[in-house]
């Protein structure tokens, strides 16, 4: 699907979403009332359970990857042992090209348990402050923000060139697949061709599950932009993080619009997803002398595939809180001639709670990860 396409579908159902949160929230007593039910749902131990299953499961993922790539190192021993030659006669070794991979990735992970570390300490420093806000209070508040933001430019530059390592990494273990392939040609021909007809329909399977990705996203964001302050890209993080949990938490606060369909399509295509992967990795080992090497191979760039986004979630976290504390400070800028408004004042207790709940994540993230990853 084309990005014209999935932009024109978000356009429409941002715009059919806001229609129904204006009726059902037409006014700032309504609002208040579902900003206090996200709050305390955030609260409950059922979400917070969700929460450490979701970064227990990415923590686990993450321990796979590198089992998986210290798998292909060894695979790429023997392959190169083999002395297989390429489509110009030259001797393919592989292991070399290999080697630095594991390097980036290990690079990106103790960069992100170092962000995640720190924010999570920075947003504990945040939540403080903003849970002890009185109506006279907002001058004072303008000026923490700022203290606050200060410092956050220089650890978003730092992060950008961790972002781009990560992307190339990911970038890099397609194209070793996609060059492995070319060079060899070892497959039959109509093996060759059932790779490329799966892998194609594994291209197009996820370009729709980020569609309705976005359908179930934009019900989350236009909410939480009537019910709290300076708290969107906070949740936008969330929303990767911990899936389940942020929505469960959005569907128990306003019924009106239920997530049901989007959320069966979503498990639809993801089951489709692993069945074709499932198919492209019997392809792969139907190769007798390779089967074994390239199944691992294939396998390391489906889980790097999988957890890219969570991953530069926290890595780009310092940028997610700088945009959330700008907005927050634009917002508070319109009220600081006079005294903070009460429905302000319950829009900041909600950012609050959602900051509390990223917290909780990135705290989870560095102890599950640790734990997965002992060194």
């Amino acid at each position: 699907m084309s990005t014209t396409e999935t932009t024109t579908l978000t356009a429409q159902a941002r715009e059919d979403v806001k229609q129904k949160i204006a009726t059902a929230l037409p006014d700032d007593e309504a609002k208040a009332k579902a900003g206090d039910d996200l709050s305390n749902h955030l609260k409950s131990p059922e979400v917070k359970k969700q929460a450490y299953e979701s970064v227990k499961s990415l923590a686990t993922t993450i321990h796979d990857i590198r089992k998986g790539f210290i798998s292909v190192k060894a695979a790429l021993i023997v392959f190169d042992d083999k002395n297989y030659k390429g489509k110009d006669g030259n001797v393919l070794k592989l292991g070399p090209h290999w080697e630095p991979m594991i390097k980036k990735f290990d690079e990106t992970l103790n960069f992100s348990l170092k962000q995640a570390k720190e924010a999570a300490t920075f947003m504990r420093t945040v939540t403080a402050v903003l849970g002890d806000v009185a109506p006279a209070d907002g001058a004072q508040l303008a000026i923490e923000l700022k203290q606050f933001m200060s410092g956050l430019p220089a650890r978003e530059e730092n992060a950008l060139v961790v972002n781009k390592k990560f992307q190339e990494l990911a970038d890099d273990v397609i194209l070793f697949n996609a060059k492995i392939d070319i060079a060899l040609e070892q497959a039959e021909a109509n093996i060759k061709v059932a790779l490329e007809s799966a892998r194609k329909r594994l291209d197009d399977l996820n370009k729709e599950l980020a569609v309705w990705m976005e359908k179930l996203n934009v019900g989350t964001t236009e909410m939480i932009s009537e019910i709290a302050v300076g708290a969107l890209q906070a949740v936008k993080s969330i929303y990767t993080l911990d899936f389940a949990g942020i929505m469960g938490a959005v569907d128990s606060v306003i019924n009106i619009f239920s997530h049901e369909a989007e959320t069966k399509k979503k498990e639809e295509l993801e089951q489709s997803i692993a069945a074709v992967n499932q198919e492209i990795s019997e392809l792969l080992a139907r190769d007798q002398d390779l089967g074994t090497f390239r199944t691992r191979l294939e396998e390391s760039k489906k889980v790097v595939t999988s957890i890219s986004e969570q991953i530069l979630v926290i890595v780009d976290i310092w940028k997610t809180i700088h945009l959330d504390l700008y907005s927050l400070d634009v917002a508070l800028s319109s009220q600081v001639k006079g005294e903070l408004t009460k429905f302000f004042l319950k829009k900041l207790i909600v950012a609050k709670e959602i900051y509390q709940h990223l917290t909780i994540l990135l705290e989870t993230y560095v102890e599950q990860t640790n734990a997965a990853n002992p060194k």
